[in-house]
């Protein structure tokens, strides 16, 4: 009984601890945006540094979720190889480098399947059909190039040298625009499992 109570509440301290980690991303440029004038870009490193510290932790203790590791170590050593180079550099480069290694992760699964949305559909046991296989590689792809080219307009942002810029992006738009393509994404999926008369066999 204890052992159930526990999992329960382990479950929910790690949901609680992904919303905090997803909040922090989003209000992460605003941060740099309302502290840029009082404190050192070192903090804003320190600030992301842990977040992915934290992320790391929880992402080990649930299904698949060590299939990010790798992406979050390589954002923390991008990060801090740019903290020598140059602190407000590193600053902003916190949510192009994220966007980078996701890229890359959807981009390695492609190359080596199965898929990263495939991967997480099998946790829930179910087993994908042809057709929905063929539609979840269709949209690892698409996420591959709409990360790229988020990370490319983050990038953009970073060198215009406005942080009031940087931070409408990379706090606001981009979250918007992921948002839409998740509920394309959603409209789609549904047309296709009607289509395909069922999702998994």
């Amino acid at each position: 009984m204890w052992s159930t109570v526990s999992m329960h509440c382990s479950t929910r301290r790690r949901r609680a601890s992904s919303i905090l980690l997803a909040a922090f991303g989003v209000a992460y440029p605003f941060i740099v945006l309302g502290a840029i004038d009082v404190v050192s870009p070192v903090v804003f490193v320190v600030l992301a540094l842990a977040a992915l510290g934290l992320r790391l932790a929880w992402s080990k203790g649930d299904p698949g979720g060590g299939i990010f590791s790798a992406p979050f170590l390589a954002v923390g050593a991008g990060l801090l190889a740019l903290l020598f180079y140059d602190g407000m550099a590193a600053a902003k480069a916190y949510p192009i480098l994220m966007s980078l290694a996701f890229a890359a992760l959807f981009g390695w699964s492609l190359v080596s399947p199965p898929t990263l949305i495939e991967r997480f559909a099998a946790i829930t046991g179910a087993i994908p059909t042809e057709p929905a296989r063929r539609y979840m590689r269709r949209l690892t792809a698409v996420w591959f190039v709409f990360l790229l080219a988020n990370a490319a307009t983050s990038w953009w942002t970073a060198l215009a040298g406005d942080v009031a810029v940087w931070t409408l992006y990379n706090g606001f738009l981009s979250y918007l625009l992921i948002g839409a393509m998740l509920g394309i994404e959603l409209v789609i999926r549904r047309w296709v499992r009607r289509r395909t008369k069922g999702w998994a066999g």
